[in-house]
């Protein structure tokens, strides 16, 4: 989550650092089979790619909404990911 707000900030978030304007990677470096579960779906508003370059986590909601992410931004890209219980878009 503090990534994702850095990247959509462009301002250091937590413990990531700052995002930059002309787009941001963010790998992730957990272990095979790691879950990964959102209480509330993550708003991405600028553009990111997201990348497990293992393709075992699994994310996926507990969120309200049932969505896991809220993308507003043209160029997101998301791979390697696999993406649990979402709900779809609404």
């Amino acid at each position: 989550r503090e990534a994702v707000e850095a990247a959509n900030t462009n301002a250091p978030v937590g413990d990531a650092p700052a995002g930059r304007a002309a787009g941001d990677v963010i790998l992730f470096a957990l272990p095979p089979g790691a879950r990964l579960v959102l209480f509330s779906e993550l708003a991405i508003t600028d553009d990111v790619t997201i990348r497990d370059e293992g393709g075992a986590i699994r994310l996926e909601t507990n969120a309200p909404s049932g969505r896991l992410l809220r993308i507003a931004a043209p160029g997101v890209v998301v791979e390697g990911l696999r993406l649990w219980n979402g709900g779809g878009a609404r």
